[in-house]
């Protein structure tokens, strides 16, 4: 039974990691909004999110990992 609990929470929160990265794949920054802290409260988010199933840990890393980067590679070039 406990083991049953653990892994619907643990499946629970892969289905909002994956949302998260979808918001990140969907978000464009906005005028007044600092960037570095738009991807500090993406990263606060996922941390604040938990485990997931071992087998997804590492597919969900890594699409998390691109998402940010993707997210940084389409802010507007300050230089």
């Amino acid at each position: 039974e406990d083991y049953n609990s653990q892994e619907r929470e643990y499946e629970d929160n892969l289905k909002k990691k994956q949302m998260l990265c979808d918001k990140i794949d969907n978000t464009t920054l906005e005028a007044g909004i600092d960037a570095e802290d738009l991807l500090d409260s993406f990263v606060d988010e996922w941390r604040q999110i938990g485990f997931v199933p071992k087998k997804d840990k590492q597919f969900i890393q890594q699409k998390f990992e691109k998402a940010l980067a993707d997210f940084v590679n389409r802010l507007p070039n300050t230089n």
